[in-house]
């Protein structure tokens, strides 16, 4: 499927009065099960092997890796109301208002916005793209924007906003939490008592 594909499929969802969800995926597995989940879009970030290996998300911004294709959906991160007007008239088919670090877990950032700050930052970023293209189809990502529930207060309390892109959210949060449970119930078994013959 092609950039335009893409961004048909996405507009349809909206004009069904969906919401767009974004899943990063640093592994093949990842992205079978975000696939299962219902994912609209399968986010291949060069970050994903470095947070799958235990390795901050930030890893993506340095020069490990190259991580540009051409002919596909452009959906760049933007941090601020100039980058996201710079985007939009660089032609982006979407804008995804990035609040930092994603926080909670293991690795995540243990500094961040309030979700209500991030929510009028979002909001901001995303209107200001709006006055460039008002066709553009506006995300938010990151910061405290890290579980379902942030991502609905979002939702709720922006205008224009449609949807989400998670990548430790969709990806790391869950393993960790998956792989801590079930090493609990594995600790929780009992080994059967020896009787004496």
């Amino acid at each position: 499927m092609n950039g335009q594909e893409a961004l048909a499929r996405l507009r349809r969802t909206l004009d069904e009065g969906g919401v767009i969800m974004g899943a990063g995926a640093g592994t093949g597995l990842s992205a079978k099960c975000a696939e299962a989940g219902g994912a609209d879009l399968i986010i291949i970030y060069n970050s994903g092997r470095y947070r799958m290996a235990g390795r901050g998300s930030l890893a993506g911004c340095m020069p490990y890796g190259d991580a540009n294709e051409a002919g596909l959906l452009t959906t760049p991160y933007v941090f601020d109301e100039a980058q996201a007007r710079a985007m939009a008239d660089a032609g982006a088919d979407v804008v995804v208002a990035h609040m930092g670090l994603t926080t909670k877990g293991q690795i995540g950032a243990t500094t961040a916005l309030t979700i209500e700050a991030a929510a009028e930052r979002v909001q901001r970023i995303r209107d200001a793209a709006a006055e460039v293209n008002p066709n553009i189809i506006a995300l938010c990502h990151g910061g405290p924007i890290a579980e379902p529930d942030d991502a609905q207060y979002v939702l709720d309390h922006t205008t224009g906003v449609a949807g989400f892109f998670g990548a430790s959210s969709m990806e790391r949060l869950p393993t960790e939490v998956a792989i801590t449970e079930n090493m609990r119930r594995f600790k929780r078994i009992a080994r059967a008592t020896e009787t004496a013959g």
